[in-house]
């Protein structure tokens, strides 16, 4: 058993058959709780949704470039066009203040149903992968945080997107 140093997240591996794991079996998190983080679980769950993940106050060696290739705007782009569903955006953002003043640079506009999921913080900011986990489709940068979200996600028929170069076992790069 392997507990995630600041994230009370359970990973027990059992080796049976060869020493391989099912990671996916293997990883928990623990029960969700608080309303809203419930609430927003269900809309999640109900319907499609879109985990649309933004990072910019760390990792901008990397992630800088995808506002200037438009890689949002290309990748919700594609998920609007290859969806029949009125899509429900879910932003999670290091810097939410950035995402609220500039939907336009994500691919949003006022049509969109956006929520902001900005309340889960410090030793609880794990929650916001376990709520990734329930969407229908993702937008990914460059971060294991937002690839772990997608890929503990059970949902079928997923689009996933990924900026070009990077996290290899997903389908769709821009």
């Amino acid at each position: 058993m392997y507990i995630l140093k600041n994230f009370p997240i359970i990973l027990t591996c059992i080796s049976g058959g060869g020493g391989k794991c099912n990671i996916k079996k293997a990883f928990t998190f623990p029960q969700l709780t608080g309303r809203r983080n419930l609430e927003t679980a269900a809309r999640m769950k109900q319907g499609a949704s879109v985990a649309l993940h933004v990072r910019r106050t760390d990792h901008m060696y990397d992630n800088g470039k995808l506002f200037r290739r438009d890689y949002y705007k290309k990748a919700v782009a594609y998920i609007k066009t290859h969806t029949t569903e009125r899509l429900q955006f879910y932003l999670f953002s290091d810097d939410m203040d950035w995402c609220r003043n500039h939907p336009g640079q994500l691919g949003l506009d006022a049509g969109d149903t956006v929520y902001f999921i900005d309340w889960n913080r410090g030793e609880y900011s794990y929650v916001d992968m376990q709520l990734m986990t329930f969407c229908q489709h993702h937008v990914i940068p460059v971060s294991s945080f937002s690839w772990w979200g997608y890929y503990l996600s059970d949902r079928e028929n997923k689009i996933v997107c990924a900026p070009k170069g990077y996290w290899l076992d997903v389908r769709y790069h821009f």
